[in-house]
């Protein structure tokens, strides 16, 4: 009996606790999905430019902060 009105007192304070959550407002500087998409996989293969040769990379200056001038991010 004590367990079960346990139970019951927790469930009604997580229900109580979630009711009036609000919710922050979106930032004025989010970039598109399409823009993200393009980031994320220019990401990806400097990423795996980077694994295979790093060296090569840096002597053509090449740098993973370049994707984000490219972009306009």
């Amino acid at each position: 009996m004590k367990r079960k009105l346990l139970i019951g007192l927790i469930m009604g304070f997580v229900l109580v606790s979630c009711y009036d959550v609000k919710k922050p407002k979106k930032p004025s500087s989010i970039i598109s999905k399409d823009k993200m998409v393009v980031v994320l996989v220019d990401m990806s293969i400097m990423s795996s430019a980077k694994g295979v040769n790093k060296k090569r990379l840096e002597e053509n200056g090449i740098v993973p902060n370049r994707i984000y001038m490219k972009n306009m991010v």
